[in-house]
């Protein structure tokens, strides 16, 4: 399935989405963490893009909440989800933000 990530517009995500536009599909892959902890949601689950040409990895925004919910079970009974980065839209204007397209894949 095809999401689009939520929260890409706090703690200068858009800096870093900017950022990756640069690199090709081939320099980054991605991986889905679970945030147990995370105080707005137990069942959070970061986005997390991995720069291999430049060995650095980035959290670039979340699974949207009603899907993390059940993704969550999935991912804690230690079942394999993968994901990879589809396109980085948006931006078009000074006014617009970026935003991230992830499939996703059980």
């Amino acid at each position: 399935m095809t999401i689009r990530a939520a929260g890409t517009s706090f703690e200068n995500r858009q800096e870093r989405l900017s950022f990756l536009k640069q690199f090709s599909p081939e320099d980054l892959s991605v991986t889905l963490e679970r945030e147990p902890d995370n105080r707005y949601d137990p069942n959070a689950i970061r986005i997390v893009v991995h720069i291999h040409s430049i060995r650095r990895r980035t959290v670039i925004g979340y699974v949207p909440k009603g899907l993390a919910r059940e993704l969550a079970k999935v991912i804690d009974m230690g079942i394999q989800v993968k994901a990879s980065l589809m396109q980085i839209i948006g931006g078009y204007s000074y006014k617009e933000s970026l935003g991230v397209l992830v499939n996703i894949a059980v």
